[in-house]
């Protein structure tokens, strides 16, 4: 149990921020109750090997599967982790695209008010097309331009 806290610790400690129903507390709430859950399940199989000696061959095959069992269990959550991180990144990346958009927009009405190619068409109708232009849709390449 020390050895999880620790490791519970240490990773809290490594990243900016953390949400979980009941803070840190409830993430070492939680990692004592698997522990202990973990405990119970394995304890009447280790009072077996203290009661008969024969059926530590049985014990063991018990123990590969649940050791099994967890395994899976573990990659299957990494699995869904991965997946969760590939979106955060995805959405990161399309905040980045907006933001660089917005730039360059901004550049081009300002580059617009300046040379006064528009005559009486004020800034903000400018820029309400320049938005709704790529909104709709951006050619390939464009925004490499």
């Amino acid at each position: 149990e020390e050895m999880a806290l620790q490791s519970l610790s240490t990773r809290l400690q490594a990243r900016d921020c953390v949400r979980f129903e009941g803070g840190a507390e409830g993430l070492e709430e939680r990692a004592r109750t698997l522990r202990a859950k973990a405990a119970e399940k394995v304890k009447p199989y280790i009072e077996l090997l203290t009661d008969d000696r024969a059926m530590a061959a049985e014990v063991r095959s018990a123990m590969e599967r649940l050791m099994q069992e967890a395994q899976e269990e573990y990659a299957e959550i990494n699995a869904k982790k991965t997946a969760k991180a590939e979106v955060v990144l995805e959405l990161q990346d399309k905040e980045s695209q907006q933001d660089w958009a917005t730039k360059q927009l901004t550049a081009v009405v300002e580059l617009l008010e300046a040379s006064q190619l528009c005559g009486d068409t004020s800034p903000m109708d400018l820029e309400l097309f320049l938005m709704e232009a790529l909104r709709s849709s951006v050619p390939e390449g464009l925004c490499d331009r």
